[in-house]
């Protein structure tokens, strides 16, 4: 009988004597590190087990501890292994072609378990993820808020190290992500299946409860950048992502809003807190940049170089000042609808202040010879100019008598140019939707949404205080790329969130589980 026949045999066996409600806790043990025993084992698991697998310290590719296919969990297990160094696995699963088709994991949890822990090891990357696809080494899928994924060091990372998803909450800690290698992300986080959708609108439709547990932990973990390179970050955000950043060391955070990722909602909430965050370029600028949702930055050490480019720990933006991101335009809109320029049905819009027809074009701004504004008596607040005949609008950067200049372009290659003989309106657009300071609204469903009225989400500001720079506390302030982001109303510097507690620390999933699991027998022989 093999070592993991016998494993089978005493699980089932023992197990089977037990009633199902009364079923205790087994641990099967894996034959070797090879993905193929690995499988078989957590195939033997149920609920509450733990599988544990061998020492395996090798780190050469092409062992049996190289997998080319992803072990898929879809059981709430604890995976184990014997600690950093000592099991090892090598993740040579392909990661995706142009298309990203035939990307997978090196371990993928499903939609099956509510709560589940991997513990105890080293995962190194081996196949390049040349297209970008992200997949990640680990990829966590389900619903629940008892996860616990600790003890792990990703070295070589060809992609991002942990990717989550549906709607997880619980804890990443104590694990080292070399981010060095391949400018990857520690942690990818969506929390784009609460309630049921694909986009993450549950959650920009509930309440969003700073200093509770239904978020994603994420503490007392070490990011390692490479110096030199701008970073890609310790962890990227949106989806509706509800996350707390805390005890960490690292470079910096960064999020999504709803834009770019086109129908993915912007982040949620954020807690982002007793962190050491160093630069590792002159020119990174801040430790946290925020495109939308609403949270709190505090007690944080931001440490660089001294140079200039510090620009705060905070900088808050709002893409669609400046270029349309699909779906966000009106259903059936032409040209580049899709930014926040009072013409989409998902921000609050006002009426129009102006209007009339282009006498010289040009890409973001054009003359109305017939005019005489005051000198910038549209700029620097929520004013947009809306092509009518093209249907594209911007936020308004400057006007003269009778030019008026949208905000330029960031990017996303929409050049807006203005024809002669094209009408326009001037109006207004404030809040856009799940901009930075808002909270809980209406519930959105279709790719496609089509509201009655607007989303009208609730003012929750973002708040930030005791932060020091280079170990000195001071006036460490916000910076922001809108002028519809307003200090003393979307934001708040300087100023702790009224009536704030944060969630206990360490996360109790860690204090009820202290430390790495002890090695279980290392010859993996069953007892």
């Amino acid at each position: 009988m093999t070592r993991l026949a016998r494993a089978a045999w005493f699980a089932l066996t023992f197990g089977s004597l037990l009633a199902p409600s009364a079923r205790a806790q087994t641990t099967v043990l894996a034959a070797s590190c090879a993905q193929t025993d690995v499988a078989a084992a957590v195939s033997l698991a149920t609920n509450g087990d733990t599988v544990v697998m061998p020492a395996c310290s090798s780190t050469t590719p092409g062992g049996v501890n190289t997998w080319t296919t992803t072990l898929n969990v879809e059981v709430g297990i604890i995976l184990q292994g014997q600690g950093i160094g000592n099991t090892v696995l090598i993740d040579n699963v392909p990661k995706g072609n142009s298309n990203c088709s035939g990307a997978g994991p090196l371990i993928g949890v499903g939609a099956g378990p509510n709560n589940f822990r991997i513990t105890g090891f080293t995962i190194q990357g081996d196949a390049p993820d040349t297209n970008g696809c992200n997949q990640g080494h680990v990829q966590l899928n389900g619903t629940g808020n008892a996860i616990r994924v600790d003890h792990l060091n990703f070295a070589n990372m060809q992609t991002s190290s942990i990717r989550v998803g549906i709607c997880l909450y619980g804890v990443i800690d104590h694990n080292t992500f070399d981010l060095s290698e391949n400018r990857r992300q520690g942690v990818v986080n969506f929390d784009d299946g609460c309630g049921g959708d694909s986009y993450g609108d549950y959650n920009w439709a509930n309440p969003t409860g700073l200093g509770g547990p239904n978020f994603l932990f994420v503490e007392t973990n070490v990011f390692i950048e490479k110096p030199g390179d701008f970073p890609a970050g310790d962890m990227d955000n949106f989806g509706g992502s509800r996350f707390v950043f805390r005890y960490n060391t690292g470079s910096f955070v960064a999020s999504h809003g709803t834009e770019s990722a086109q129908r993915f909602r912007s982040i949620r909430a954020f807690e982002i807190y007793n962190n050491t965050f160093t630069a590792v370029i002159p020119a990174q600028p801040e430790i946290f940049f925020d495109r939308g949702g609403t949270g709190v930055v505090w007690g944080n050490n931001y440490q660089d170089s001294g140079t200039n480019y510090y620009n705060g720990f905070l900088v808050l933006a709002l893409f669609r000042d400046a270029d349309a991101f699909p779906p966000w335009g009106a259903p059936g809109g032409s040209g580049n609808a899709g930014a926040c320029d009072g013409a989409e049905p998902y921000d609050t819009n006002g009426s129009a202040q102006a209007s009339g027809t282009v006498t010289t074009g040009g890409t973001r701004t054009f003359t109305d010879s017939s005019k005489n504004f005051a000198a910038n008596q549209w700029a620097g607040a929520s004013y947009t100019i809306r092509d009518v005949t093209q249907g594209f609008g911007y936020l308004i950067a400057s006007n003269t008598a009778t030019t008026v200049t949208a905000v330029p372009d960031i990017g996303y290659g929409e050049p807006g140019t203005f024809l002669a003989g094209d009408s326009y309106q001037i109006l207004s657009a404030y809040p856009c939707i799940d901009q930075v300071g808002r909270g809980p609204g209406a519930l959105l469903s279709g790719y496609v949404p089509a509201p009655a009225a607007p989303v009208n989400q609730a003012l929750e500001p973002v708040y930030q205080w005791n932060n020091t720079h280079n170990g000195v506390a001071g006036s460490v302030k916000a910076g922001t790329d809108s002028t519809r982001i307003l200090a003393n109303r979307d934001y708040y510097d300087n100023t702790m969130l009224p009536g704030y507690t944060p969630y206990p620390y360490p996360h109790p999933l860690v204090t009820s589980t202290p430390g790495a699991l002890p090695p279980t027998n290392p010859q993996g022989v069953p007892h």
